[in-house]
Order: C-alpha cells, then sequence, then structure tokens
C-alpha cells in the first residue's frame, strides 16, 4: 500500500511567509489576540503535519497508519486556515477600523458556530471509531479516532479563542457612519 508523501516543508513555508502578515500593521487588542489564535493553529497543524506523516510512514499497523494520515490531513486544511487568518487580520488593518469592527463583530459568532461543527466532528469520529472496531475495520477505526482527536482540539481551540477575544475588549457599536468599536 502507497505510503502518504510528507507535504509538510511546502506547507511550513506558507505558514512561515504569511506570520508576517498578521504582524506588519499596527493592531488593536481583538487583532492580536486572533493573530495569536492563528500562530498556535498553525504551530499545532505544523506539528501534526510533521508527526502525522512521520507516524503515517513508521507505522506497521493499519490503524496507526490511518491515525497519523488522518491527523496529517486535517492539518493540511487547518495550516491554510492559519495562514488565511493571518493575511486576512493584516488586510483588515490595512483597510481601516471599519473593517476590523466588522469583522470584531462577526468572530465570537462564528467561532461558536465552528464549536458546534467540532462537536459534530467530534461526533461523527466516536461513530466511524465505534463501528469500524466492531466491524473489525483498522484503517477506519484509525480515521476515527483522529476525528476525535481533532474535533477536540478544535473545539477547545474555538472555544478558548473566543473567551480571549471576548476578554480582548472588543466592544462594537453601531452608529450613523458605521460600525465602530474599541480596537
Amino acid at each position: 500500500m502507497p505510503r502518504p508523501l510528507p507535504c509538510a516543508p511546502a506547507l511550513v513555508a506558507g505558514a512561515l511567509l504569511a506570520a508576517p502578515a498578521a504582524r506588519a500593521a499596527p493592531l488593536g487588542p481583538p487583532a492580536r489576540t486572533e493573530a495569536a489564535g492563528m500562530a498556535v493553529l498553525g504551530g499545532w497543524a505544523v506539528a501534526n503535519l510533521a508527526g502525522g506523516s512521520a507516524g503515517a510512514l513508521l507505522a506497521q499497523d493499519d490503524a496507526w497508519m490511518a491515525f497519523h494520515a488522518s491527523n496529517a490531513a486535517w492539518n493540511v486544511v487547518n495550516l491554510g486556515i492559519a495562514g488565511a487568518g493571518a493575511v486576512g487580520i493584516r488586510r483588515r488593518a490595512q483597510a481601516g477600523p471599519d473593517a476590523a469592527a466588522a469583522h470584531a463583530a462577526r468572530l465570537p459568532r462564528v467561532l461558536a458556530i465552528n464549536a458546534g461543527l467540532d462537536a459534530g466532528y467530534m461526533a461523527a469520529g466516536a461513530t466511524l471509531w465505534a463501528v469500524a472496531r466492531a466491524r473489525d475495520e483498522a484503517r477506519l477505526a484509525g480515521a476515527g479516532a483522529a476525528l476525535v482527536l481533532q474535533g477536540g482540539w478544535l473545539l477547545g481551540f474555538d472555544l478558548g479563542l473566543r473567551a480571549a477575544h471576548r476578554r480582548a475588549g472588543a466592544t462594537v457599536a453601531l452608529g450613523p457612519t458605521g460600525i465602530h468599536g474599541r480596537f
């Protein structure tokens, strides 16, 4: 069976190139909090890409190979989200306070929706894991276990970033000239 190719070097380079974008313009507390969150997400992604790729290549058991490969695959998406988030933070900072305020107003709701999706990932993973184990399907069991792990981590990340964002003092008001806030 072919093993997954490690794609971490190209993705790490992309994340490193995107990271300075989040620091290029002056950022208010909510944007700094979000930038820190994107750095944490990017770090999780890089660690899982490296560990998942190595684990999939070295695993001698189908369940562990699928577990590691699934973790690496999930984190291709996470790294893309972290990179796009870093670029978006810079663009909003350059666009001015109205763009930052509008985003700050939406972010807690987006993170709450993400948390609900994360719980769904965990439930789907637990179901897949249990059914696969009952049917002695090692690869599906490994993929289900990875889905539970990734969903659980993302749930904690999204709820933690939401709480940190609220603590950062994102206050938003709708005025006659648009949405304004303290950033």
